[in-house]
């Protein structure tokens, strides 16, 4: 199979939206752990990847998307994609393999890299 397109697709939904202000937002939402008591959840985010091939099939992933499914989105963007559309493939594995040594390499063994890899 030939990667032809990688589209991506953040979305988010923001407390204070669903709350009617970021003054109503419960904080066992905003703080649900010890890890965000400087940085707070703003909402729940998610990356959607839409995956074409050359016959036009598609297929779809999703990326975790904390802190922000920007994080997850820049990475898809700008260094999956380009390294990945235009490749020939039979199994995802292989085709991601120099991707995941490459974030290894850079030492993100987890976080956005690792989500926005496991979307693919």
């Amino acid at each position: 199979m030939l990667i032809r397109a990688i589209r991506v697709y953040p979305l988010e939904a923001r407390f204070a939206d669903l709350y009617g202000g970021e003054d109503k937002v419960p904080p066992a939402l905003s703080s649900p752990a010890s890890h965000f008591r400087r940085i707070k959840r703003s909402g729940q985010f998610s990356t959607l990847v839409e995956i074409e091939s050359a016959e036009g099939i598609c297929g779809w992933g999703d990326a975790f998307g904390l802190p922000h499914a920007s994080a997850a989105a820049a990475i898809l963007r700008n260094v999956i994609a380009p390294a990945l559309t235009g490749v020939e493939f039979d199994d995802p594995l292989v085709a991601t393999a120099d991707l995941r040594t490459y974030f290894f390499a850079l030492g993100l063994t987890r976080g956005a890299a690792m989500e926005a890899l496991s979307a693919v």
